[in-house]
């Protein structure tokens, strides 16, 4: 529970003010990690508006894509840090979302059945799970058969900023072990996935893998 005890505290509210507002993120994104803003959020948001069935946002944080999910969808937000469960209720109740779970769970050992989530959205959360092949087989076995796992996260070796960023947030335990992107390939590749689809943008990858 290393990242989450830093998203409990002071950095977990800057995060959640800064990546609701472009205005703040933008600079951030455009500097620390090379990523164009608008890119990163149309994509996000192309991730969440195309979503149907049951979706699994995870980490879900404060929930600060939950407004481009269709009111129709049956949305699982999993995080581990009370407070950003605690920002997302908030967030929710102002939306007037009303099919929305909230758990407090580890990624590598979910409560939810097999094979019943339709799509799995994890925004900035790969990077964070220090357990990443754990997590990546737990999360392939909620997928539906039609599923997919999609979302955005950051790589080593393609921004020096970035690499710099992810290299404190390990030592701090803010970030699981950097993880070049053939790495990922095989993990996602034993995890059960059928397909790795990616797009670079600056130090982040934007990904699609089907189950």
């Amino acid at each position: 529970a290393g990242a989450a005890d830093h998203f409990e505290g002071l950095w977990g509210a800057i995060y959640s003010m800064g990546v609701t507002r472009p205005i703040v993120r933008a600079p951030y994104m455009s500097y620390l990690l090379g990523v164009r803003d608008s890119r990163f959020a149309t994509a996000v948001r192309g991730f969440c508006a195309e979503a149907r069935g049951v979706v699994l946002d995870v980490p879900v944080g404060g929930g600060a894509f939950m407004d481009s999910y269709s009111d129709d969808v049956d949305l699982v937000g999993v995080d581990l840090a009370p407070r950003m469960l605690a920002r997302a209720q908030r967030r929710s109740a102002r939306q007037g979302r009303d099919r929305l779970s909230l758990l407090r769970a580890d990624v590598a050992s979910l409560p939810v059945r097999d094979g019943v989530v339709n799509r799995i959205v994890s925004v900035n959360g790969l990077h964070c799970f220090p357990h990443r092949r754990e997590a990546l087989t737990e999360l392939r076995r909620s997928l539906a058969p039609e599923g997919d796992m999609v979302g955005v996260t950051i790589l080593p070796g393609r921004h020096a900023r970035a690499d710099r960023v992810m290299a404190r947030g390990y030592r701090i335990g803010m970030f699981g072990p950097p993880t070049s992107e053939e790495e990922l390939r095989e993990m996602v590749t034993d995890a059960g996935f059928s397909s790795f689809e990616g797009e670079h943008e600056g130090s982040m990858l934007l990904f699609r893998f089907a189950a």
